[in-house]
């Protein structure tokens, strides 16, 4: 679901995105392309996206809820979606001193596992990021956005209201071919 597959001659089967991605490791000095590839794992020819996340419970939990974090570049060099115009929600995690972005998790998870924020709503963000991502890279994003009758920068609220989800992927699908 959420891999490529590399081919004879070095190319890249599968996402539109992370073909993307190939084409631009090529371009890239070696310790930009060094911490891009460590977003992406290979086995037997397959790659899997698996992005570095920091996840863990603030100093007032329960009371605040947990956070998870992701490199700042996750958005720009990674997904090419950009932080700023599709995920405002979002915000740079100063306090630590890093270039760090906090995803936002909306619900009440103050008394949820780690195990269970990760499972039920990081994993299906990342999944939804991979999807943006895709469109991004065969250049639909504003014509689905369109289409569902939002814009780019409210297409994530948009998702996660009730029933919607099966139409976005019903668009995802009539645009993006996955190879």
């Amino acid at each position: 679901m959420v891999r490529g597959e590399f081919g004879k001659s070095g190319s890249v089967r599968g996402r539109p995105f992370l073909k993307k991605v190939h084409s631009r490791l090529r371009r890239m000095d070696d310790q930009s392309a060094d911490w891009l590839r460590s977003q992406f794992m290979t086995r037997e020819d397959k790659v899997y996206f698996a992005p570095n996340v920091f996840a863990f419970y603030p100093h007032n939990w329960p009371r605040g809820g947990p956070r998870v974090l992701v490199a700042k570049e996750y958005f720009d060099e990674v997904l090419f979606t950009g932080s700023r115009h599709s995920h405002s929600d979002f915000h740079a995690y100063s306090d630590m001193g890093s270039n760090l972005l906090q995803l936002c998790i909306f619900g009440s998870w103050h008394q949820m596992t780690m195990r269970s924020v990760l499972q039920q709503r990081i994993v299906t963000k990342v999944i939804i990021d991979l999807m943006v991502a895709d469109l991004v890279a065969v250049g639909k994003l504003q014509n689905v956005a369109s289409s569902l009758g939002t814009s780019v920068h409210n297409l994530y609220n948009w998702i996660g209201k009730s029933g919607r989800s099966d139409r976005f992927r019903r668009e995802y699908d009539r645009h993006v071919q996955l190879s």
